[in-house]
């Protein structure tokens, strides 16, 4: 993949943009044009490295990968209701683009479902719904250094496979015991 179209997948799925969410101290984190990376970003991009995200972009790319495709504008609230209980407002999904196919995020959900059944996300395998996600295991920059002793440890997961209703993000900054992602 060229380095125009891969900067385009990786702004697509939000890296590099604020969400509107218009959170305190929200950022839209650090994602450099190609012509700034080096010969070996676009391998170090692929698994986390030159490239700095906040919880609610993985969490929005993540639900595009497996949502059919369509990136959405995260929202903290469903629905407001009155003390009677009474609906006040609805707040409705809003799509932003359609970042991949249909067809590739069906892929997707089925190969994060294997991660759990088969790979390094065995720990959240579970016999009455079906489950998929990603463990991730990464150096913290400290100093600005990438550190041999901090990490971060990662799972982002989602169920059921089929037709995900429920995704959540699980960040462990520097656990004490074990480091990769799929231990923590």
């Amino acid at each position: 993949i060229d380095d125009e179209k891969y900067f385009k997948y990786l702004r697509g799925f939000g890296f590099g943009n604020s969400t509107s969410l218009t959170l305190p101290g929200e950022t839209a984190g650090k994602l450099r044009k190609p012509t700034e990376w080096s010969k070996v970003s676009k391998a170090y991009l692929s698994f986390g490295y030159e490239i700095s995200v906040t919880p609610i972009q993985i969490l929005s790319g993540y639900c595009a990968l497996i949502n059919g495709g369509v990136l959405y504008e995260p929202q903290l609230i469903h629905r407001q209701v009155s003390f009677d209980g009474e609906l006040v407002k609805e707040f409705k999904p809003k799509e932003i683009r359609r970042v991949i196919s249909t067809e590739t995020s069906d892929i997707m959900r089925t190969l994060l479902g294997g991660v759990v059944e088969n790979g390094t996300g065995k720990k959240a395998f579970s016999e009455l719904i079906s489950v998929g996600g990603k463990t991730g295991t990464s150096q913290k920059l400290v100093d600005g250094t990438y550190s041999k002793q901090h990490y971060n440890s990662s799972f982002v997961g989602f169920f059921p496979v089929e037709n995900p209703q429920v995704v959540c993000l699980i960040l462990l900054n520097s656990p004490d015991l074990g480091k990769y992602g799929g231990l923590v």
